[in-house]
């Protein structure tokens, strides 16, 4: 009781005391009274506490009434973070901490508020929200760290890992701040007894959220605070835990901040907003795939988190504490940042919250909706497969909602956001289509609505559309799963697509071309059906989509194209019949073989798979009628795999829907489709479109191919039925060869108008009715016509072909009759239509020939007579154009019927029945009656008699007597002789000239003969075969004759080899040799190749009997005239060429021709010395072996034609190299094995004779030569070598190469495919040829053989790669050259795995290819290391790869950089270097820091090195022209701070820790003692001096070694520039040294100034720089060791001016270079005369040093010193006993001791201390300088 008493007594002492001080008194009396006071509270006793209230209420009271009182707000704060405080007291200390806080000064508050929050999260509710309210007064004063030993004092409460938990809350609090906005309006009072309404919470806060932000205040009085509040935080975020100058760690990383810059950055205020937003500019990058950041940003979005525990208000259902969403600008920002996040799509259910919050929330705006539907399609892409799988189908939903136009009632459509929204629709749907493509096959309706939608919708959405339906056909096709779509949706589909492909919107059709080929099997007629309507778009685009349609899949099925031969491999075989062994689907096409071998094409109708172990289907066969169904076993039922519709459907379709329209005839032929799918069809078919004309020309062609892959098909499974019948047997005569494409079409066709298939004859009686119509409608255009009559030849052809084949005879022909009808209108139209070209023309010429060889005899003569008789004349000029054309068809008519009685006649033999008879005189006078057009004004007329006659000559003899032939061969042998000899003597420019006569002489001889209408009037018609050579050699000169005048010369040669025209007729071929005509050159090849090949004709006798060869010998062949100097060599001698010569020219009976063209060609015409002569041979030679492959000629002299052809190659006319390259390769593809072994072997050999000759001509023409067959050696297949065309010449000509590129492009791609890898490298790096010609030439190669660079690229990487990083160091410039432009195209876009293993050599064998002697060498290979350098920066982005892989690029490239690139010899090579090493040092980011240790103390070693030596040299000149040497040292050091080096250092010091940054202090220490060059020092010391302002800490324990180094450093540093970067060093190094060294130092270096006899005036001023700066970037340092150098800077403020500086004129008076030093220092350190005082023992100790010291400069300085101290404060210190020290000071100075002014210094002297002035002394010298 009694304590209890004392208390309440010294209670009342203090409420007395408050009571009677006035109010100026109460805050002194309250400072150490109110905790006091406060902490009785915790008393016991009711009474104490009573009384405590008591007093508590009259200072409220006192207190509330004046602002003006100050609390104890330090005692007060200490009080309650005393953990030993109880609560209750706690409360009531910060009630008045509170209270007190706006009674004290702004600049305080931040100190003040800053301790309390630190363990805030442990407070209570309600002090928390106090403390944070503090929080908001405080924030505009908050102490911010200057470094980061600061932020414990500063901002305690934000550092430590014990304190996240505070730093969470108070981050939470700052963004509440940010995001609260006061309200516009102010709120007015409610009524009297009116419901009290709660007022809305600003966006992104809860009522009671907001209710906490302005605490006691009202909305409308917080509004003011708020702008600074605001500003306040923002400063807060962006601060950085030390000076921003030194680039320090920001305070907050930018995943905390990221939420409340957003907010910031869409504040109402602009300064608020734009703070934030360049606050967001600097932030750098964000972890965006962070969780928290990830939720915070959807939090903004959502207001609340959907079950996020912890979270305010998580499952709360209270609406006080319920947050809104944040602001509408607020959330897009956030979704913007959301749908950057690969994580946030995967962050299950906020994300897709976010998105339906942001398309359908109350308030959402067109801006709002946009991003959320951007953030859908960002889901939709990036979401895990699982999660989409899950919540796909809300996502789907939502997208269809805002397709339907739900989620903008009110805007326009084509409002440019409702536009935007449908794009980002689309493109989620098409995303979603791709990934979930189950979730999509369920909705029927959805490709109704989007093909709906392409009819109104806008352009800028439209192709987002197309990719959305083009992926959802995607979805619904059943191609590749062989998965049948259900018949509703199948119907479904067909109706949308035909509508569509009806449209008159052009995207709705191609869109319907896109379903159409990718839904729908290729077997489909109807959808195929809609491509035939496609290819008569008017619109390019669904043009080739339609052709896609028909004929996308062509690697669908087996086609067979070429017969029906099968070159697939063992797998293959057992994948197919794996294949076949798999259940049918229905509606599919197979091939049913019946017991007898029978295969027809047939389609499931039903599948009866009940009983696996039996099953069978019910089939209906093509053509049939719908009840011709058959059950059938498994067993019997092969896929067709066709990829074509059925031809009986799909002919069905064309034929009800074409715009020609039927006949009556065909109407009667028309029955209704027979198999489920042609009903199908049929019902479809009634809301079809007519097919228009335009499409027909396509549908022509393919029906075509339909036929064709049908009758492929049928071929493969007969053969296959064949072989397995064949098996049984054990003869392997009974097995059936392959039948040919055009034997497998005939059979087709004679099977479909076989008698037996009433349905395949009713489809060919529809297709031939089609073509038909197609020829004979008025409106069919050329390109119809043109289809038409190829399809119909085709047929006809294919089916007379094979009949002929199988019977031996056109008897029971089944298209006989048809085409005989056929032929009754074809004739007219041969002559009559407009609309026929000369092909159509020609074409339904041979169609009505061939008809004719079914007839009999006497109906063919009477044939041809009538046709003979429409024979224009010679009178009828054929000028208009029905005349031309009605006199071209007859002509045509009467060859091609000709031809075919010609045969019939050869065939019959001497047989003198009167129809034969007949017959011979029809077509005799036929052939006379053709060869008197010859001669016809009319160049068109007398080409197609030409053609005419050339047909007919080359299916049999022509009907007509021998004739004279001309005097060729005739001549005698010593005529022969002589002349021989004149051609072997004759030079090569007399023989060029002779040729060229005798050309002329041909056509001099024409001219003699007479030419045109008066020439042919004058001659007799021709009536003998000779006469028709000769009248034939007349059409030669003439340009628009001679084509097909030659063509008949071979046609005619081929029919009789050995004829009497013989010899006339090759001359006239010969003769042509120097003509400059190069597709006329082909033509003489052509028809010199179908004489050389024809076989001579047998003779049969009178009788009838077996033939015996003809009893006459052939005249003999024309002489083969070899030169006997070649224009190249052929590795023959003359003699040898001769004999070889005259053996060739040996005519026999029975011999072809072929030997005797060939050496002609080869020893006279290809090595003449004409080029045009050269080039006539070279195509001769091309088509020779083109059409005469595999003769035994050949092969025999294969390798005297290699031999030509390798010299033709080497030609200067680059067309005579481009044939001679194809020439080799058809060559060798012409030759059988032994041969081709045999060319090969000698070709190689030639190779190898030549490498070493054109090894010597580096980068020459012919140097490549190794480099090219090593293409075929790295392939392993020798024979690669004539795809290469690598020449063994001694022609020294580049564009051979070209040649090589030819001829490569003419092999089968199959056969180089397989050697593909290989060959790869060096054909991309030949694409990449310095020269034009070549690289175009390999480009177009390497086109042709890549049909996906891309793919075969990277399949290839490795060998490619490794190519172009040889081919960087080959010998050859043009080598180098392409593989550097290689390269960089090579480069870009490619991975760490592709590239690792020659990274490094890349880097230095570039370098060295950028010092390279050839300059576009260094341009291309500059070019390859910028790509080499970006792909290292993207593959060591810190930001973009994970560490270990920038670390592992970093490991392989630094290296290289540092040692190679920095050390180059070449200043470019240096230069682009380092810019790559700063470049890395920047992207590197933090991976950098492992090799920093490294990096650093190589760079600043060769500073000086990467330093123009011509700075250098300027510095050792700078006096002779006129610089200073201080400004250009200064202009250096600012060259290389300025550096990329130096740049690159910079960064190095940025992520490097303390480990690395001690391992390097012992190099950096030794480089500013042995650094060469004064780059290398002044970076050194400046690097060292930013590593202790960045590692305080680290230095502490190495700053006095370091210290003595620079110390040491600059004593012996001789330039000034260095020292004074030293002396910049040594105070970052001070800073942070202890006193008691720093103060040795110190002494040290000022005994040494001191010293005048070891120290000049240049090493004072050293030290005396030295000092100055410690002191003033070390103040704190040195203000500690003041006593150690403060005298010496008293004392120093007098020393003299040197000797330099006494020159100059005006500055006598003012203080000298040391002096000034001096002066600065001491003045900084804040020197006056207390100063002094306080060191005066020391300074008086310091002048007596000086006065007995021999320096006479310093003893002046002594003397100076003592008259300033014998004044300062008024002479206070003559009064102090130190006096009498400075006296005797000032006696020794004057008592004779040498000093500078001595005369000046004396008398003050003396008379400041009152001295006897000495007689002066003669004898004593006045000095003025030191000793």
């Amino acid at each position: 009781m009694a304590s209890e008493a004392s208390l309440l007594a010294k209670l009342e002492q203090a409420e007395l005391r408050f009571g009677l001080a006035d109010d100026e008194k109460l805050a002194k009396l309250l400072d150490p009274a109110l905790p006091n006071i406060l902490g009785f509270l915790a008393s016991s006793s009711a009474q104490v506490r009573s009384k405590v209230m008591a007093i508590l209420s009259h200072l409220n009271k006192r207190l509330k009434g004046d602002t003006s009182i100050a609390l104890p707000l330090r005692a007060l704060s200490k009080q309650f973070l005393n953990p030993a405080t109880v609560s209750f007291v706690g409360n009531f200390s910060l009630v008045y901490i509170e209270m007190g806080i706006g009674r004290v000064p702004a600049s305080e508050r931040g100190r003040i508020v800053s301790p309390l929050l630190v363990g805030a999260s442990q407070r209570t509710a309600q002090q928390q929200e106090t403390l944070l309210q503090l929080l908001i007064a405080a924030l505009p004063s908050l102490p911010l760290p200057t470094t980061a030993a600061q932020i414990d004092e500063s901002l305690p409460f934000l550092h430590g890992d014990e304190r996240q938990a505070d730093r969470k809350l108070v981050l939470a609090w700052l963004l509440d701040l940010l995001l609260y906005m006061p309200p516009l309006t102010r709120t007015l009072p409610a009524a009297e007894n009116a419901p009290a309404a709660a007022a809305a919470a600003p966006p992104g806060l809860s009522p009671a959220a907001a209710k906490r932000i302005c605490g006691k205040l009202s909305p409308e009085e917080v509004q003011g605070e708020m702008l600074a509040a605001k500003m306040a935080v923002l400063r807060l975020l962006g601060a950085s835990r030390g000076s921003a100058e030194r680039q320090s760690p920001p305070l907050f990383t930018a995943a905390e901040t990221l939420p409340h810059l957003v907010v910031g950055s869409c504040d109402s205020n602009g300064d608020v907003s734009l703070l934030a937003e360049g606050l967001l500019r600097k932030l750098g990058k964000v972890d965006i795939d962070s969780a928290s950041v990830i939720d915070a940003l959807c939090a903004l979005v959502l207001g609340e988190l959907p079950g996020a525990a912890g979270t305010a208000g998580a499952g709360a259902t209270d609406p006080q504490t319920q947050r809104r969403a944040a602001s509408v600008a607020v959330r897009v920002k956030a979704i913007g940042y959301l749908s950057r996040s690969v994580a946030a799509a995967s962050h299950f259910p906020a994300t897709l919250q976010a998105v339906f919050h942001a398309i359908f929330g109350a308030d959402s705006t067109p801006k709002l909706q946009e991003a959320g539907c951007q953030l859908a399609q960002w889901m939709a892409q990036h979401a895990s497969a699982p999660l989409l799988e899950a919540a796909g189908a809300h996502l789907l939903m939502g997208l269809l909602r805002v397709l339907r136009g739900e989620a903008t009632p009110t805007l326009r459509r084509d409002a440019k956001e409702a536009i935007a929204m449908r794009c980002a629709c689309y493109g989620a749907l098409a995303l979603l289509c791709r990934r979930t493509p189950s979730l999509l096959r369920k909705d029927e309706t959805l490709p109704v609505d989007l093909f709906r939608a392409l009819a109104d919708e806008d352009g800028g959405a439209r192709t987002p559309l197309h990719e959305a339906l083009s992926a959802l056909a995607d979805v619904h096709a059943q191609n590749g799963r062989r998965r049948a779509l259900p018949a509703r949706t199948v119907s479904s589909l067909r109706a949308l697509l035909l509508s569509a492909a009806t449209d008159s919107a052009p995207h709705a059709r191609l869109a319907a071309m896109t379903w159409a080929s990718k839904v729908f099997p290729a077997d489909d007629a109807p959808s195929r059906y809609l491509g035939l309507l496609g290819v008569a778009d008017e619109r390019a685009e669904v043009k080739e989509a339609a052709r896609k349609v028909l004929r996308g899949d062509e690697d669908g099925g087996d086609r067979g194209h070429g017969g029906t031969q099968h070159d697939g491999s063992a797998d293959a075989a057992k994948g197919e019949a794996d294949a076949d062994a798999t259940p049918l689907r229905v509606g599919e096409r197979v091939l049913h073989t019946d017991s007898s071998g029978v295969a027809r094409l047939a389609t499931v109708l039903q599948a009866h798979t009940d009983d696996a172990s039996a099953q069978y289907y019910t089939v209906c066969f093509d053509g049939a009628a719908c009840d011709a169904e058959r059950s059938t076993e498994r067993s019997r039922l092969k896929r067709a795999r066709i990829a074509r519709p059925p031809l009986a459907t799909l002919l069905s379709i064309v034929m009800r829907k074409s715009a020609l329209g039927l006949s009556a005839e065909i109407e009667q032929t028309w029955v209704a489709p027979a198999d489920s799918s042609a009903a199908a069809a049929a019902a479809w078919l009634h809301d079809a479109a007519a097919l228009p004309e335009a499409a027909l020309p396509e549908t022509i062609r393919y029906l075509r191919d339909c036929l064709q892959r049908e009758a492929d098909a049928l071929a493969r499974a007969q053969q296959e039925a064949s072989a397995d019948t064949s098996m049984k047997d054990s003869s392997v005569e009974g097995r059936k060869a392959p039948a040919s494409a055009k034997l497998a079409l005939g059979a087709r066709v004679n099977a479909l108008f076989g008698a037996d298939s009433e349905g395949g004859a009713r489809t060919g009686r529809q297709l031939l009715s089609l073509l038909e119509r197609s020829l004979r409608s008025a409106e069919a255009s050329r390109e119809l016509v043109g289809e038409a009559t190829a399809a119909l030849f085709a047929l006809v052809s294919a089916s007379e072909t094979q009949h002929a084949a199988r019977s031996g005879s056109l008897s029971g022909w089944p298209l006989a009759k048809p085409v005989a009808d056929a032929v009754v209108w074809l004739q007219p139209l041969i002559l009559t239509k407009p609309s026929l070209d000369d092909a159509a023309q020609r074409t339904l010429a041979r169609i009505v020939g061939v008809s004719s060889a079914a007839d009999a005899s006497d109906a063919a003569a009477d044939a041809l007579i009538g046709v003979t008789a429409k024979l224009p004349t010679q009178d009828m000029a054929c000028a208009a154009a029905n005349e031309l054309r009605r006199g071209l068809g007859a002509v045509l008519l009467t060859g091609y019927i000709c031809s075919q009685q010609a045969k019939r006649l050869r065939d019959s033999g001497a047989v003198a029945a009167p129809e034969i008879s007949r017959l011979h005189d029809a077509a005799s006078a036929a052939v006379c009656a053709l060869a008197a057009l010859l001669s016809h004004r009319q160049p068109l007329i007398a080409s197609a008699a030409s053609s005419a006659i050339g047909v007919i000559g080359e299916s049999a003899p022509l009907p007509l007597p021998e004739g004279e032939p001309e005097a060729v061969a005739g001549e005698d042998s010593a005529a022969v002789k002589d002349k021989e000899e004149k051609s072997v003597a004759m030079p090569p420019s007399q023989e060029k000239e002779q040729k060229t006569a005798d050309t002329q002489q041909v056509e001099t001889d024409g001219k003699k003969n007479g030419e045109g209408a008066q020439g042919a009037a004058e001659r007799p018609p021709p009536a003998d075969k000779a006469a028709i050579v000769r009248e034939l050699k007349l059409l030669l000169p003439k340009e628009k004759t001679r084509e097909a005048a030659v063509e008949a010369i071979g046609q005619i040669l081929s029919g009789e080899p050995h004829a009497t025209f013989r010899n006339s007729a090759l001359e006239a071929l010969f003769a042509l040799a120097s003509t400059k005509d190069i597709a006329l050159h082909l033509k003489v090849g052509e028809a010199l190749a179908l004489a050389a090949v024809a076989e001579p004709a047998a003779v049969t006798d009178a009788s009838g009997a077996a033939p015996n060869q003809a009893t006459t010998a052939p005249p003999p062949l024309p002489q083969i005239k070899p030169p006997k100097d070649p224009a190249f060599s052929v590795d023959m001698p003359f003699a040898e060429r001769q004999a070889a010569a005259e053996k060739a020219g040996v005519a026999e009976a029975g011999l072809r021709l072929m030997s005797f063209v060939l050496h002609r060609v080869l020893l006279q015409y290809a090595v003449d010395w004409a080029p045009l002569v050269r080039q006539a041979a070279a195509a001769w030679l091309l088509s020779i072996l083109r059409k005469a492959q595999g003769a035994p000629e050949l092969r025999d002299a294969a390798v005297h034609v290699q031999r030509v052809l390798v010299g033709l190659l080497a030609d200067s006319q680059e067309l005579t190299q481009e044939l001679a390259a194809k020439g080799l390769s058809a060559l060798f593809d012409s030759c059988d094995e032994a041969t081709k072994s045999a060319i090969l072997q000698q070709l190689v050999r030639g190779l190898q004779s030549t490498r070493a000759a054109n090894a010597a001509a580096s980068g020459g023409d012919m140097a490549t030569y190794q480099e090219l067959s090593e293409i075929a050696a790295s392939a392993g297949q020798p024979q690669l070598v004539y795809k290469l065309m690598e020449c063994a010449t001694t022609s020294a000509v580049w564009n051979t190469r070209k040649g090589v590129a030819f001829a490569l492009a003419e092999q089968s791609q199959d056969h180089l495919k397989e050697h593909l890898p290989k060959l790869v490298p060096t054909l991309y790096r030949y694409t990449f040829d310095p020269n034009p010609k070549v690289s175009v030439a390999m480009r177009q190669l390497w086109t042709s053989l890549v049909s996906d660079p891309k793919k075969v690229l990277d399949e290839h990487f490795g060998a490619v790669l490794q190519h172009m990083c040889d081919g960087l160091i080959d010998r050859l410039w043009r080598a180098r050259e392409s593989s550097s432009l290689a390269l960089a195209e090579l480069l870009p876009g490619r991975s760490l795995i592709q590239v690792r293993p020659q990274l490094v050599d890349l880097h230095v064998r570039l370098m060295r290819a950028m010092d390279d002697v050839k300059e576009t060498v260094r341009n291309a290979a500059a070019t390859a290391w910028r790509a080499l350098c970006s792909t290292c920066l993207r593959l060591s982005d810190g930001a973009h790869v994970s560490e270990a892989a920038a670390a592992e690029v970093l490991a392989l490239v630094l290296p290289v950089l540092l040692e190679s690139g920095l050390g180059n010899a070449t200043e470019e090579v240096r230069r682009l270097c380092t810019k790559q090493l700063l470049k890395l040092c920047q992207v590197a980011g933090a991976h950098l820091a492992p090799f920093t240790t490294r990096i650093v103390p190589y760079l600043l070693e060769n500073l000086s090195g990467l330093e123009d030596p011509m700075l250098n040299y300027l510095q050792l000149q700078a006096a002779n022209v006129g610089v200073s040497e201080q400004a250009l040292e200064a202009a250096r050091v600012k060259a290389v701070r300025d550096s990329d080096c130096f740049s690159a250092l910079e960064q190095c010091l940025k992520v490097m820790d303390e480990t690395r940054a001690e391992a390097i202090l012992p190099q950096l220490s030794n480089l500013l003692v042995r650094g060469t060059g004064l780059p290398t020092r002044t970076a050194t010391a400046r690097f060292l001096m930013q590593l202790a302002q960045a590692q305080p800490i680290l230095l502490r324990k190495h700053a006095m070694p370091l210290l003595r180094t620079l110390k040491q450093a600059i004593l012996e540093e001789r330039s000034g520039a260095a020292r004074r970067a030293y002396a910049s060093c040594a105070a970052a190094m001070a800073r942070a040294a202890p006193p008691e060294p720093l103060g040795e130092l110190l002494q040290g270096m000022l005994a040494r100034y001191a010293d005048g006899a070891g120290a000049e005036e240049e090493e004072r001023l050293v030290i005396a720089s030295l000092v100055r700066e410690l002191q003033r970037s070390a103040s704190d340092a040195m203000a500690k060791v003041l006593v150690d150098w403060l005298p010496m800077a008293f004392v120093g403020r007098h020393e003299p001016r040197w000797e330099s500086e006494r020159a100059v004129p005006g500055e006598k008076d003012e203080d000298g270079k040391l002096a000034a030093v001096w002066r600065e220092a001491y003045d900084e350190a804040g020197g006056n005369a207390g100063a002094v005082t306080a060191h005066l023992p020391e300074v008086l100790a310091l002048l007596r040093a000086f006065t007995d010291g021999v320096s006479w400069a310093l003893r002046r300085a002594a003397a100076f010193a003592l008259l300033e101290m014998s004044t300062l404060s008024n002479g206070a210190l003559m009064k102090r006993p130190e006096q009498a020290e400075m006296r005797k000071l000032a006696e020794m100075l004057c008592d004779g001791r040498k000093m500078r002014e001595r005369e000046a210094v004396v008398p003050k002297l003396q008379a400041a201390f009152k001295l006897v002035a000495p007689a002066p002394s003669a004898a004593q010298p006045i000095a003025s300088a030191d000793m």
